[in-house]
């Protein structure tokens, strides 16, 4: 079996998408005539903790996948032995899927709590809208990554 990798596309395209966001963002606080220093560090704030998130999942979830594939080597295994082998390692990188999750949360939600007691810094909204713009990135990089490869 091969090694997975990062996801290289995912995280450039996730890396170009919050840059888009926090530009419109920027753009959207002019425009209404609320811009501030202080939104730009926000939206700053959000799109490096975003990013900093999805690398952390990336490495946590590669690693846990690969070590499962070191276990089993370049061995066949019979199908019962297989079926084991599959639920055996899926609780493991379940279990470190979901401590990952809960430590990635409790950053970002450790990163509006920053932006609301220090406002005059960091303007909370901005730093939200990076947070959630996460899925939506991903899910456009998706789609790009369909249809390059139809």
């Amino acid at each position: 079996m091969q090694k997975t990798k990062l996801p290289y596309f995912e995280m450039i395209s996730l890396l170009i998408g919050e840059i888009i966001v926090s530009g419109i963002t920027a753009l959207i606080f002019f425009l209404v005539g609320h811009f501030a220093l202080s939104v730009i560090f926000g939206a700053l704030l959000g799109a490096a903790l975003t990013i900093i998130n999805f690398y952390a999942l990336s490495i946590s979830s590669t690693n846990a996948i690969n070590r499962a594939i070191q276990e089993v080597g370049g061995e066949a295994m019979e199908e019962e032995a297989a079926k084991e082998f599959a639920a055996k390692h899926q609780a493991r990188i379940q279990l470190i899927m979901t401590v990952s999750y809960i430590a990635r949360m409790l950053s970002l939600l450790a990163a509006l709590v920053v932006a609301f007691i220090f406002s005059g810094i960091f303007n909370p909204i901005a730093t939200a809208v990076p947070l959630l713009m996460f899925r939506p990135i991903l899910m456009i990089s998706q789609l790009i990554t369909k249809r390059r490869c139809s």
